[in-house]
């Protein structure tokens, strides 16, 4: 498989959070700006909130108070398919299918969000 198996989440680790392990898989709020920008070919933002997130009808988190749409993301969300039963990463082969089928390009640079990295 060819697939590039790692997620990338916007992160902001200021302010006296720990830094994460491997911040060059991390993308910081500017560099997610770059890549959902208009005509950028390079890049492709991927959003893995519920429906009712990537439509900005809900937070899914009460300390995130304000919903929102991240623009230019394709949705491609399904917890079934990146998480096995008992909370681990789920089958390699099953989740580039699914991102397939969500028509992720994994030929680009794919930036995965989520609601823990909330603008």
């Amino acid at each position: 498989m060819s697939a590039r198996l790692f997620a990338v989440y916007i992160v902001n680790w200021k302010g006296g959070k720990t830094p994460p392990a491997r911040p060059w898989v991390y993308v910081d709020m500017e560099g997610m700006k770059k890549v959902i920008e208009p005509g950028n070919t390079r890049d492709e933002g991927i959003d893995v909130r519920t429906w009712g997130a990537y439509i900005g009808v809900d937070t899914e988190y009460s300390y995130v108070p304000i919903a929102g749409r991240i623009p230019n993301t394709k949705w491609c969300f399904n917890k079934y398919h990146y998480m096995s039963p008992n909370d681990t990463m789920g089958n390699a082969e099953e989740v580039v299918a699914y991102w397939q089928e969500c028509g992720v390009d994994l030929s680009k640079h794919n930036v995965f969000s989520c609601g823990s990295g909330a603008w």
